[in-house]
This record gives structure tokens, C-alpha cells and sequence, in this order.
């Protein structure tokens, strides 16, 4: 194969690996430029902050801490495939699991310009007063 064919294989196969990545649904952990809450991370904690409900039994057993929840991104800005990764129970991570489900849409990740999935964790904090 002379040097020019080799060249232009080279490059179809990269643009259809690009291509394939972004159609099959592949899920990025790192991007161009990352997913981010409408307002960045400031606004995203005064949204958590406003829609938390202390669990009661959380109260009663005075249970605090940091739930750490995974989530994706999707390119239209809606969250998906919400998990704990770890919790601390008494309801908190369900109640934080109910708060990632009701937020607005964030803003999607890019990858060569393009949105993309991209798969976020975030810490939520629960403190009693």
C-alpha cells in the first residue's frame, strides 16, 4: 500500500471509529468540555440545597454524611442510570436518588464538538443543624 492510500485508511478508520463511539452509545468519562448544572456547580448545590427533605428517621437517628451519586449525561441534557455508589441509609440516598431524578436538564459534555453521554459523580451532603 503506497503512502498516500495508507494515509487516507488511516484517517477513515479514525472518523469511523469517532463516528461508531458516538452512535453506539458510548459513555464518556472524560471530554472536550464536561457536562455541567445550568448555573455550575454553585447553582447545582442551591438546586440540591432547595429540594432536599431531611429523611425523618435520618433526623430522629441524627444520621449525616455524604451520599455520593452516580449518574450520565445524555446529549439532550437529561440524567440517566441515577445510582448511590455509597450511602449512608436511614432514606438519604433514596431521598438523594429522588432529588437527581427531579433536577433540571444540564447542560451535555462534547467530544470533538459533538454531545455526548458522559457519566458524572457528584457528592451530596447530608448535615443536621
Amino acid at each position: 500500500m503506497n503512502k498516500n492510500k495508507f494515509i487516507i485508511f488511516l484517517v477513515c478508520f479514525f472518523v469511523g471509529g469517532l463516528l461508531y463511539a458516538q452512535s453506539s452509545g458510548e459513555v464518556y468519562t472524560i471530554v472536550d468540555e464536561p457536562a455541567s448544572f445550568k448555573g455550575g456547580m454553585s447553582g447545582f448545590y442551591t438546586y440540591v440545597g432547595n429540594s432536599i427533605k431531611y429523611p425523618s428517621i435520618a433526623s430522629r437517628n441524627k444520621t449525616q454524611g455524604k451520599v455520593v451519586i452516580q449518574f450520565i449525561v445524555n446529549p439532550d441534557g437529561k440524567l440517566s442510570d441515577i445510582k448511590v455508589l455509597k450511602g449512608i441509609g436511614d432514606g438519604c440516598d433514596e431521598e438523594a436518588v429522588r432529588v437527581m431524578n427531579s433536577s433540571p436538564n444540564w447542560i451535555a459534555g462534547k467530544q470533538n464538538g459533538e454531545p455526548v453521554k458522559v457519566r458524572m459523580v457528584v457528592p451530596i451532603v447530608f448535615k443536621l443543624n
